[in-house]
């Protein structure tokens, strides 16, 4: 399928943006409190940075 497979313009994706470093430390994706954000199929469906007003 043409609208998967990159993070671009026109494209759909599932990403999940956490608090920390999961490369350095995995368990902070293990953590439902560390979620800041969450996009499927190219929408955003959780957003916490709205609230705290913490982009990073």
């Amino acid at each position: 399928e043409k609208s998967v497979g990159a993070v671009a313009p026109g494209f759909y994706a599932d990403i999940v943006a956490v608090e920390g470093n999961p490369l350095a430390n995995i368990s902070a994706v293990s953590k439902r409190e560390n979620v800041r954000w969450v996009m499927k199929a190219g929408r955003v469906v959780v957003d916490k940075t709205k609230a705290t007003g913490k982009t990073n």
